[in-house]
């Protein structure tokens, strides 16, 4: 009688401690916490000495002793390395079978080698398998029992339905991890890819001297390796490039940025592309992954001349538009892509541009892009895709974006897919006076622009707003930067190029700091200083730049077709 009540109170306070581990499992969400509470109850539960958990690790199925527990509250993570199949965990872990030790120096499966790492004296081993589904993943024991010689029989029972716990709560805890550790990757990887439209959309100029430029780019994964970028270097000098890195991802994004941010380098130092490519494979070529590479086209424009130079590394070749709408492929000389091998020589060509032919450059995942039904690829149709009249780059860009997607008929995106288009600014209307700074002659000065403004789109209010403004810069030059003294010049250049009106103030006055040059509140209404106002409504670019005598002030007003 004395024995079964001792039975039944051993089997409660297993239920109990199972009850307990239930409620761990419901109630706490950090593994390492959950280990020790783990450990503490078994020890308790199974009234034995020390308690420890072994998991698999997955690379050389060896088991590593995580975590052990000695006293209440008391742990100790030795990390200690079991090779595979060696000591009663071993075995275990390979059976896939419970066992009770009852001496375990006598058995010759034995581990003595982690006694001797932790100082403990092992006498009787509790051993269970814990599992995901039939996979083994770790190892869960207890050993030396406080109260008896050994563990038992029923000691063993109780303790494999503890373990099937165990296993439980250990692999809701690594899922609950995974979850959280693939939302932090997702919300770094939305965090990158902001960081590169971001970096992307500064490589493309708000204002450019003489030439115009669009480009579209979309990753097919979170973030890519395509990237594209234009470098006005001087008044008479525009470089552009575009590059495709192998690979997609983040190890493609990381190249990307190495390899645009040496661009900016490039571009200032090399005289000529084909010298920007040889500089800028020396460059990343010790910032390359083994395997990785760059493609890229670098070109130049000279617009006093309307020359072009453009030289390829191993990138897709460009087409050319002309202004009548004939699509040709730019025939340029191609050598090795970036990062392969150094010391590489590159080719250039050199062309002639009409301000009104347009270059058109790509990566692959605009020419590899495929109809699902028909397998055809888009480099089959860039020709006739682009043989007709545009209005301008923007207009390019934005149909071979949609064009391309229609034609994979909304299938997923193989691959980094990027387009830049551009030219020489065409200029279809301008006009050039000069003036003093006699305010009697501002008069004409409204009327000549209002005469140009009609051979524009451009609508009555705004028009009217637009001239309004320039009579507020010019006023503004006559009291400020010439003390109303009269007599002095003035020069005015106005431009229409389809898309964008240009107008240029010079003068020889005085000049100031830019940032000096601001508007008062509306609520202020003290004659003087809503001109500023008036301007900075009137246009969608005000640049103020000092000169070495005077300033010059560029307004820039864009009109969608």
């Amino acid at each position: 009688m004395t024995e079964n009540i001792e039975s039944l109170k051993k089997s409660l306070t297993i239920y109990r401690g199972l009850v307990e581990v239930s409620s761990l499992i419901n109630s706490i969400t950090d593994f390492d916490q959950l280990l020790r509470a783990i450990l503490d109850i078994a020890r308790r539960v199974m009234q034995a000495e020390a308690a420890s958990l072994f998991l698999v690790d997955d690379a050389t199925q060896s088991l590593e002793l995580i975590i052990a527990s000695f006293n209440e509250g008391v742990f100790v993570e030795p990390h200690i390395t079991v090779p595979k199949g060696r000591g009663i965990s071993g075995w275990v872990k390979e059976h896939k079978e419970s066992v009770l030790i009852p001496d375990a120096y006598k058995d010759p499966r034995f581990f003595a080698d982690a006694d001797k790492t932790t100082g403990f004296h092992s006498r009787s081993i509790l051993c269970a398998p814990l599992f995901r589904g039939n996979e083994c993943i770790g190892v869960l024991q207890v050993l030396n029992s406080t109260n008896k010689d050994c563990f038992e029989a029923e000691d063993l029972e109780g303790f494999i339905a503890y373990s099937n716990l165990i296993s439980t709560a250990i692999e809701k805890l690594r899922t609950i991890e995974r979850i959280l550790a693939q939302e932090r990757v997702e919300r770094d990887l939305t965090i990158a890819a902001e960081i590169q439209r971001e970096i992307l959309s500064q490589s493309l100029p708000d204002h450019l001297e003489n030439a115009d430029f669009a480009a579209y780019n979309l990753a097919a994964q979170n973030v890519g390796g395509d990237f594209y970028d234009v470098f006005q270097k001087d008044a008479d000098t525009i470089y552009f490039a575009i590059g495709d890195v192998s690979g997609k991802g983040i190890p493609a994004a990381l190249l990307m940025a190495q390899t645009l941010s040496a661009l900016q380098f490039v571009f200032r130092t090399s005289p000529t592309p084909a010298q920007a490519l040889e500089h800028l494979n020396e460059t990343v070529q010790g910032k390359i992954i083994r395997g990785m590479f760059v493609t890229v086209i670098i070109g130049r424009l000279t617009p006093s001349t309307h020359r072009i130079e453009i030289a390829s590394a191993g990138h897709c070749a460009p087409f050319l538009v002309s202004g009548s709408g004939i699509a040709t492929v730019f025939d340029i000389a191609s050598s090795m892509p970036i990062g392969i091998q150094p010391g590489v020589k590159y080719e250039q060509t050199e062309a002639s541009l009409k301000p009104s032919d347009l270059l058109v450059l790509y990566t692959d995942g605009l020419s590899e892009s495929r109809d699902p039904q028909t397998e055809q690829y888009f480099d089959d149709l860039l020709l006739k895709k682009l043989s007709r009249s545009w209005t301008g780059p923007t207009e390019i860009v934005e149909t071979l974006a949609l064009e391309e997607k229609l034609h994979r008929r909304d299938t997923p995106q193989r691959d980094d897919l990027t387009i830049l288009s551009g030219g020489f600014r065409k200029v279809i209307h301008q006009k050039h006076m000069k003036f003093t700074s006699d305010s009697n002659q501002l008069s004409d000065i409204r009327s000549t622009l209002r005469t140009f403004l009609e051979k524009t789109p451009l609508s009555e209010m705004d028009a009217e707003l637009i001239i309004l403004a320039v009579d507020e810069a010019c006023t503004n030059v006559i009291r400020h930067a010439y003390d109303n003294k009269t007599g002095e010049p003035i020069d005015l250049k106005m431009s229409w190029d389809g898309h964008r009106l240009k107008i240029q103030l010079k003068d020889l006055g005085k000049a100031c700091d830019p940032a000096s040059i601001r508007s008062r509140e509306l609520e202020d209404v003290r004659p003087g200083g809503v001109g500023v106002h008036i301007i900075k409504n009137a246009f969608d670019s005000v640049t103020y730049t000092p000169q070495k005598q005077g300033m010059e002030l560029v307004l820039i007003k864009k009109v969608s077709s």
